[in-house]
């Protein structure tokens, strides 16, 4: 009977899943929500010419969950990632401008001040050297744009203890996530205070 209760059920009205829903998708869920205000916080007739970059950008699943908000219809979406599997594979692949990038280099083909949103989720933790990619997220944001970085979080002291000891097993691990960006997994592992210091 769960089977049959669980069949058809949408995770916030978006993609396939259930009560509780996984913490994957309450971070989209949250991170499209962001989006939503800041577009809603701008004059009406600014957003009309609104671009969003998704750094590392996968198989697009920001955007179901950004398109499914009121109010971001207009928004231009641009992704960045190394693509191993294809372009085909992002959600509505035909109305993105998708760039193949190692985002180890940072993002040199984009010029500053380019994006109104930069979205940088789950993506910092697959590489090993990230500071030139963070110093083009800052450069490439327009003035008053708005940045979203998210990485997973380890209580302080767990997150050394889990990246050091366990390193060969956290880089053999598979990851949706990386597989779009990388063929290694996680690289590093965050805390709250590392991930401030490196912002």
């Amino acid at each position: 009977w769960r089977a049959r209760w669980y069949e058809g059920r949408l995770a916030f009205g978006v993609e396939p899943g259930y009560p509780p829903f996984s913490l994957r998708q309450s971070r989209y869920h949250a991170l499209a929500q962001e989006v939503e205000s800041f577009v809603d916080a701008l004059p009406r007739s600014r957003r009309k010419s609104l671009s969003l970059l998704d750094v590392g950008v996968f198989d697009g699943v920001s955007r179901r969950y950004i398109e499914d908000r009121p109010g971001t219809e207009d928004l231009r979406f641009h992704g960045v990632d190394l693509f191993p599997h294809g372009k085909s594979i992002v959600y509505k692949h035909d109305s993105w401008s998708l760039y193949v990038v190692d985002l180890e280099g940072g993002l040199p083909c984009f010029e500053a001040d380019r994006f109104d949103v930069v979205i940088c989720e789950q993506v910092l933790e697959h590489l090993r050297d990230f500071e030139p990619l963070l110093r083009d997220l800052g450069r490439i944001l327009a003035p008053g744009g708005l940045l979203i970085v998210g990485v997973p979080i380890f209580p302080h002291g767990l997150h050394w203890v889990r990246g050091t000891l366990f390193r060969g097993s956290t880089e053999r691990s598979g990851s949706r996530k990386s597989a779009g960006m990388s063929r290694r997994s996680h690289s590093r592992l965050f805390s709250v205070n590392s991930v401030i210091t490196a912002v």
